[in-house]
C-alpha cells in the first residue's frame, strides 16, 4: 500500500470497516486476484495429481484427466492420448484465463488504480 494512501487514511481518521473498504481493499485487490489465480492453478495441479494414486501395488482412482494421463502414460504408453489430454488441459486453462482472470484483473486495475 503506498505511503500516500496510508497518510490519507490517517488524516481522514479512516478506521475499521471504512478503512478496509476505502483504503485497504482497493490497494490490495490486484494482488488478491493474482494470488487467487496462483492458488487456483496450484489446486488444480494437486487435484489432477491426486486423481490416481498407487500405494503398495493398489491403485485408487476417480474419473478425470489426471487418471487419463496416468493410464495413457504408465499403462498404455499411448502418445496420442497423452497429447490430446495435454491439449485439452491447455485449452481449458487458456479459456479460463481469457474468460475469467484477465477481465477480472483488468477491471480491478482500472477501477482501483492508485495513480493519476
Amino acid at each position: 500500500m503506498p505511503e500516500d494512501l496510508r497518510e490519507l487514511a490517517r488524516a481522514t481518521g479512516g478506521r475499521g470497516y471504512f478503512y478496509l473498504r476505502r483504503f485497504f481493499l482497493p490497494a490490495a485487490l490486484p494482488s488478491l486476484i493474482t494470488g487467487s489465480l496462483t492458488a487456483w492453478g496450484g489446486g488444480w495441479n494437486a487435484l489432477i495429481l491426486a486423481e490416481s494414486v498407487t500405494v503398495e501395488g493398489r491403485t485408487w482412482s476417480v474419473r478425470g484427466i489426471g487418471t487419463l494421463l496416468d493410464e495413457a502414460t504408465y499403462v498404455r504408453g499411448d502418445l496420442q492420448m497423452i497429447t490430446l489430454a495435454i491439449v485439452c488441459m491447455v485449452t481449458a486453462v487458456l479459456l479460463l484465463n481469457r474468460a475469467v482472470w484477465r477481465p477480472l484483473y483488468a477491471w480491478a486495475s482500472v477501477r482501483y488504480r492508485l495513480d493519476a
